[in-house]
């Protein structure tokens, strides 16, 4: 399961093998879990749109993600909103940093 789910992220080998060390200690998973687990989606309450201004980075051929998920984020944002497509992978910061960085430093100028 975690050799699928990693190579939907697109991640290298090389890249993977923080994952697969920090994931072989049962308390890292426990606390992966506690993390997904603590998250409001999880109580059925709906979720109500963000008022902050948001960047969305989507490495379009990242398999964890569809495209008509990418495109709905707008619905969910009450500021401004701005989507950027990029070639690279998951995780984004990783695969490209220079573009990554660019890309934060632009947005966080725009909103202040």
């Amino acid at each position: 399961i975690f050799d699928e789910a990693m190579k939907r992220m697109d991640l290298t080998p090389d890249a993977l093998d923080p994952y697969r060390r920090a994931f072989a200690d049962d308390a890292v998973l426990r606390n992966v879990f506690h993390f997904y687990r603590a998250m409001p989606r999880w109580s059925g309450d709906p979720l109500e749109p963000v008022a902050a201004p948001a960047l969305f980075v989507w490495p379009r051929h990242w398999g964890n993600i569809a495209p008509a998920t990418a495109d709905a984020n707008a619905n969910w944002v009450l500021g401004s909103y701005r989507r950027v497509d990029i070639d690279g992978g998951q995780p984004i910061a990783q695969s490209d940093p220079d573009t990554t960085s660019r890309l934060l430093i632009e947005h966080l100028q725009a909103v202040g």
